[in-house]
């Protein structure tokens, strides 16, 4: 069986699917996405590209929810979108959290970057890339990882990741080369399901319920996910002027069923 992650980043977009207290949309395109909610003021990017399901990027709003960012983009490895099966389960992240393996197996495949990170094969990746010139001596990302998998497959080989790759010149020394920035505080450790939890550097992790239990499975205001990191940042030193590429990847590892975002 199988999970659901979604990545957000730090942006802003109001139109949307709305159900309680969070809302998606999934129907504006990654170049809106990168120039319009994802970067900030000042900032240009050229060569976007995304590659994964269409459904399964798009923006969000959450203010009135428990994930801990107002708005920004929302990655996953199933959807974005308010779907149920044909059961009534709930696939997609909206909440409350009252299904115990949400998700949606998209039949795609995975990334080998997102492979190193996860020591996994991975599918279901979303990827999204682009170029950019740096307008400052450092960028940064603020993320949520939030992921069906945990608790119940952490360390039982569905260790869904994600990561953010960057290229370009290392103002330290040398160049980036694909190098991944999205890693547990004051470590090199990259966040997969297996590094960070309720053991493994506990200090960033929330316990969301896993399902079933209250309040959480009646409760608009969380959202689906069993559990998800505090609020993050991914940083890195740049060169003022100097054009970089960025690529933002999330993919299942183990099974595509189970969703991160």
């Amino acid at each position: 069986m199988k999970r659901f992650y979604w990545l957000i980043l730090s942006l802003f977009i109001v139109h949307g699917i709305s159900h309680a207290q969070l809302s998606t949309n999934s129907n504006v395109s990654p170049n809106f996405l990168v120039q319009n909610t994802l970067l900030g003021g000042g900032v240009t990017a050229t060569n976007i590209s995304y590659n994964g399901d269409v459904d399964a990027i798009g923006s969000f709003i959450g203010t009135n929810c428990n994930i801990g960012l107002n708005s920004g983009v929302i990655m996953t490895t199933g959807t974005v979108e308010n779907s149920t099966t044909f059961l009534g389960d709930q696939q997609g992240p909206f909440g409350p959290n009252n299904n115990a393996g949400a998700g949606l197996d998209n039949s795609a495949s995975g990334d080998g970057l997102l492979d190193g990170l996860s020591s996994a094969s991975t599918e279901d990746a979303a990827i999204l890339e682009f170029d950019f010139e740096a307008v400052g001596s450092s960028i940064s990302f603020r993320y949520v990882f939030a992921s069906e998998e945990y608790l119940e497959y952490v360390n039982a080989g569905y260790n869904d990741v994600f990561g953010f790759f960057i290229t370009g010149q290392n103002p330290n020394g040398g160049n980036y080369s694909s190098t991944n920035i999205a890693l547990i505080p004051g470590t090199s450790t990259p966040v997969t399901i297996d590094n960070l939890n309720n053991i493994s550097n506990s200090q960033y992790y929330n316990n969301n319920g896993d399902g079933n239990s209250a309040p959480q499975n009646s409760d608009n205001t969380v959202v689906q996910y069993d559990g998800f990191t505090d609020v993050l940042t991914a940083s890195a030193d740049v060169v003022c002027g100097q054009v970089y590429h960025i690529k933002i990847a999330i993919a299942d590892a183990g099974d595509g069923q189970y969703d991160s975002g």
